[in-house]
Parts: C-alpha cells; sequence; structure tokens
C-alpha cells in the first residue's frame, strides 16, 4: 500500500510550535538578564572606584572622582590628583544602563529614595566626589580638574538602573563609608 504524505500532521505541527515557544521564552530571559547584569556590575564598580579614591586621598594625595557619561553613552571613571589625570576613562557603565545620584540634605531619604528622586547623571554633567584627607569622610573639596576649578558633591546614594533593577551603592559621608545594596 502506498502512501502519499502531502505535508504534516498536526501533533508534528503542535510538537515543532512548543519547541519554538520555549527558545522564544529562553531568549527573551537571555535578554532581559543582560541589562539587570549590566546595572548590577555598574553598581559594584562606582562600589569600588569610590573606595579606591577615599584611600587614595587618606594615603597620598587629594584625590577627586570624575564620573560621567561620554557621548558614546557609558559611563566612565577617572581619579585626579592636583589637577592631572592619574589614569585614562575606565568605563563603568554599559549604553543600557542609567546613573543617578542624590545629594546630601536632598529630599528623601538615601537608604530607600528611588530614581524619581534622584538627579540623573547625562552627557553635559560630571559628577565630581572628594574626601577630607584626615578622616576619610566625604567633604566639598574644591580642586583642579584639567585645568578649572570644581567643588566635589557630597553624594549619599548613587543608583544605577537597567532592565527594570535598580542598584544602590550607599555612601555615608560622615564616615566616607561606602557599601552596595
Amino acid at each position: 500500500m502506498k502512501h502519499k504524505n502531502h505535508g504534516f500532521t498536526l501533533v508534528e505541527t503542535i510538537i515543532v510550535m512548543a519547541i519554538m515557544a520555549v527558545l522564544a521564552s529562553m531568549l527573551f530571559i537571555g535578554l532581559a538578564i543582560i541589562p539587570r547584569n549590566a546595572a548590577r556590575s555598574c553598581a559594584k564598580g562606582i562600589k569600588t572606584v569610590i573606595g579606591q579614591t577615599r584611600i587614595m586621598t587618606m594615603g597620598k594625595d587629594e584625590t577627586v572622582l570624575e564620573l560621567y557619561q561620554d557621548t558614546d553613552g557609558r559611563y566612565y571613571t577617572v581619579h585626579y590628583a592636583d589637577g592631572t589625570a592619574l589614569n585614562s576613562p575606565e568605563e563603568c557603565g554599559k549604553t543600557y544602563v542609567t546613573v543617578y545620584y542624590h545629594e546630601e540634605g536632598a529630599a528623601g531619604d538615601p537608604d530607600t529614595v528611588t530614581s524619581a528622586g534622584c538627579t540623573e547623571l547625562t552627557g553635559s554633567e560630571r559628577l565630581y566626589l572628594g574626601f577630607d584627607r584626615g578622616s576619610g569622610k566625604m567633604a566639598a573639596v574644591t580642586a583642579s580638574v584639567g585645568g578649572a576649578n570644581i567643588t566635589t558633591r557630597i553624594c549619599d546614594a548613587i543608583l544605577v538602573t537597567g532592565g527594570g533593577l535598580e542598584c544602590r551603592v550607599r555612601i555615608y559621608p560622615a564616615t566616607g563609608k561606602v557599601m552596595f545594596e
């Protein structure tokens, strides 16, 4: 008996559609994880460089940290001492994260403030942070950076968002302690 096969059976079609649905959901989950990991990585990197700035200031020179968003949409950090860059810009955030900062004394509790209560760090703005050399606490330091005199800000929180995740770098200005939350 000869059978002519004119197409797929209903069972075969359902199995192929189920496999495609599983693969599509895996891809969707994978794409959602990338910005979340980028936000977490950026926040941890910012915490590290703030801690390094504090240690460098207490150890040798009055060091200022510059955090900014470049025209490429990525975030970078640079350390300055005596008006001279100590390193070339180091990338700390990809294009699909957004960085916000909360200044000490601004409205909102730094432990619970969201990005809506913070200032977004955009390409036209630079955030400078400095510490007191004797005590290690965060301080408003006037320093020369690239030939211009700047005054550092006293921030108590930096938020990094991406993929629906909001990571917080909590800074305790009175002691200079920095924590990733």
